[in-house]
Parts: C-alpha cells; structure tokens; sequence
C-alpha cells in the first residue's frame, strides 16, 4: 500500500483540474436550472479528495526513506531530459499543507 501511495503522489495536483472540468457546464453556461452550487460541491469535493490523498501519502512518507520518482521526458541520443519527484516528509507535509489552505481558505472565502 505504501509503495502504491508513493507511485501515485502526481495524481494529488490532478484532482483540480478533474475538479475544473467537471464544472465546465456551469462555466460556460449550459447549465443553468441550479445555478453555480453544484460546481462549487464538485470543485470543494475534487480539493477533499486531493486533502486525504496527501495525507495518506504525508502518513506513509513518516516511516519510509525519501524516495524519488523519476519520469523520463525525453531520451534522445545522450540526451536524457527527466522529470523528478522527491517523496521525502518534507515535501509531503509541504504539498499537504498547500492542499489544506487550498480548501479551507475556498471554503471560507465562499462564504
């Protein structure tokens, strides 16, 4: 379970923009009958999922070494331009902690 939490940490910033896509019917208009709550439940439930995602991997990461996921962008002759994810307490607690501001100062701003 831990190694699946770890592998999966880029699906945390992923949750905004499944958030941003679910509310297109109600951005563009095409969806007026209930006004604009239902975008807000979509984009403040996308934000908890993203919360408890982040603190599974922030609880995992407490009793593991740092670790570091590497994507490889581009490998073209000698040239190997990667991208890298250091999953370490720090950066965990860091990405959580963006995570919990995100929704509670949307939550509280929305009212």
């Amino acid at each position: 379970m831990t190694e699946f939490l770890t592998q999966t940490i880029w699906v945390v910033p992923i949750y905004s923009w499944i958030g941003a896509f679910l509310t297109i019917p109600w951005a563009t208009g095409i969806v007026r009958r209930t006004g604009p709550r239902p975008a807000a439940y979509f984009n403040l439930l996308m934000t908890l999922f993203a919360c408890i995602h982040g603190w599974l991997i922030f609880q995992a990461s407490l009793q593991e070494a740092v670790q570091e996921i590497q994507f490889h962008w581009l490998m073209v002759a000698d040239i190997d331009i990667s991208f890298v994810l250091e999953v370490s307490p720090v950066s965990t607690a860091a990405m959580e902690f963006i995570t919990s501001q995100s929704q509670f100062c949307g939550a509280t701003l929305g009212n």
